[in-house]
């Protein structure tokens, strides 16, 4: 991340501090978010960035104290996220792989139930076990372990060879989570029931030519 973002995050922690207080006011940089707030109301895992002064909070900060600010915030960030991407990495014994994913970027949409509102994301690649796929976490946003339910595309290849694309509806167990920055996750989904063929074998020259134009349709 760099310097100006985290500007911005610290300008907006200090901003929406809580105001009907006299409690001191802290920086604090808790799971990847710049907050500013009393030590008694913190979770124990925030990381102190600095103790802000009424001075501070009326009248800003000098260039130094600024430059400081940032620098000591930037440095807590990349060691929780990479704390963070060092713990999702672990290998997870019911993730190894059988066959190869297919890349391929279309929608997905998902929730704890189809009947439910869907969410979006963008799918990353696919086998007849399981997929990945990025979205954008909200203030709920899927844990580790969670069942889920999907809906999505997969191309197949049809008796003539040429391509078509096929819907699934399919129930999965969340088995991995990636931060890739602090708006965007990347998730890896184990279906229960498996798809009925492997999306890798559905590929000849036609069907790659009918993958890049999905490619370049995707939103």
């Amino acid at each position: 991340m760099n310097s100006p973002d985290i500007e911005y995050l610290i300008d907006q922690a200090v901003t929406s501090r809580p105001k009907v207080t006299n409690a001191p006011m802290n920086l604090y940089v808790c799971d990847g978010k710049v907050v500013c707030g009393a030590r008694i109301v913190m979770p124990k895992n925030a990381a102190l960035i600095a103790h802000l002064s009424p001075e501070h909070l009326k009248d800003g900060f000098n260039d130094r104290q600024w430059k400081l600010l940032v620098e000591k915030t930037k440095s807590i960030l990349e060691k929780q996220h990479h704390n963070s991407d060092t713990t999702q990495r672990e290998p997870i014994k019911d993730e190894r792989r059988t066959e190869s994913r297919l890349p391929y970027r279309r929608a997905v949409w998902f929730a704890e139930d189809l009947r439910k509102k869907l969410n979006r994301a963008v799918m990353c690649d696919v086998s007849s076990g399981g997929m990945s796929f990025t979205f954008c976490p909200d203030e709920n946003p899927p844990q580790h372990g969670q069942q889920i339910a999907t809906r999505f595309n997969v191309p197949k290849l049809r008796d003539n060879g040429s391509s078509t694309s096929v819907k699934f509806d399919r129930i999965g167990r969340i088995c991995r989570i990636d931060k890739i920055n602090n708006t965007l996750n990347r998730i890896a989904v184990q279906f229960t029931t498996p798809l009925p063929f492997v999306p890798t074998e559905q590929l000849n020259d036609q069907s790659c030519d009918f993958l890049n134009v999905l490619e370049d349709s995707a939103v």
